[in-house]
């Protein structure tokens, strides 16, 4: 007997976040989890221009789109910037929005995210806001006031009433450890058995970090002599 009953639209999920990896790993693990859940839905990504963002969503072969967004600023220029690039993004987001029939957007924070919101507001499309940091941006304070959810991976002590519920971090697979510690230190040729630092200042390296530890390293040697140390410095 054929089954004539209609197939269940495909749910369409918008991703607002970009211009470092700290808002776009978040944004690809919960995307992850969306395709586990429910294999016929569809995730698209609305990002800023920088190169990281290009390169991780490739690399993540996902559906993405840049945003002219541009951070906010006090100065007569960029502020001018910010302003034109602010009312061509939502001029976008909104075509897109339109075009691709977008259900819910997960705004992850940042200046990518607030344009995004507007236009999902003008659409009547649902909004989710992830809170990444504590305390909160100005810009997530202002997200938060306009989307009908708002969660943060970590607790928002400053903030108790801010989030609705406090999730964790959402992690990529492919950022999970498949063995113990032990395994993964020799994998990369770390000693399992010594104490082992990790610095890092996210994906786009922190020069204040990377000054201060050469800078310890040089005045006292012996403060690391016991300690293996993993630098991750940025690629420039």
């Amino acid at each position: 007997m054929t089954d004539h009953r209609p197939t269940p639209p495909t749910q369409t999920f918008l991703f607002a976040g970009g211009g470092s990896g700290g808002h776009l790993s978040p944004a690809l693990a919960i995307a992850e989890r969306i395709g586990e859940l429910e294999p016929s839905g569809r995730s698209l990504f609305v990002c800023s221009g920088r190169e990281i963002d290009a390169t991780m969503l490739s690399e993540a072969k996902v559906c993405f789109e840049p945003i002219a967004a541009s951070p906010f600023s006090v100065r007569p220029r960029p502020l001018l910037r910010f302003v034109v690039n602010y009312r061509r993004s939502i001029h976008a987001v909104k075509a897109l929005i339109q075009r691709e029939r977008v259900d819910h957007l997960v705004a992850l924070g940042g200046f990518v995210s607030a344009p995004v919101v507007v236009a999902a507001a003008k659409c009547h499309v649902p909004v989710t806001l992830i809170n990444l940091d504590d305390p909160p941006g100005k810009a997530n304070r202002w997200i938060a006031r306009r989307c009908e959810q708002v969660f943060s991976a970590i607790d928002v002590g400053q903030r108790p009433r801010f989030a609705q519920r406090v999730v964790g971090m959402p992690i990529r697979r492919c950022a999970l450890a498949p063995h113990d510690s032990k395994w993964c230190r020799n994998e990369l040729g770390l000693d399992p058995a010594r104490p082992t630092l990790l610095v890092t200042g996210a994906s786009q390296g922190s020069r204040s970090i990377n000054a201060l530890l050469i800078a310890l390293a040089a005045s006292d040697p012996s403060m690391f002599a016991d300690w293996q140390v993993c630098h991750l410095c940025g690629r420039d």
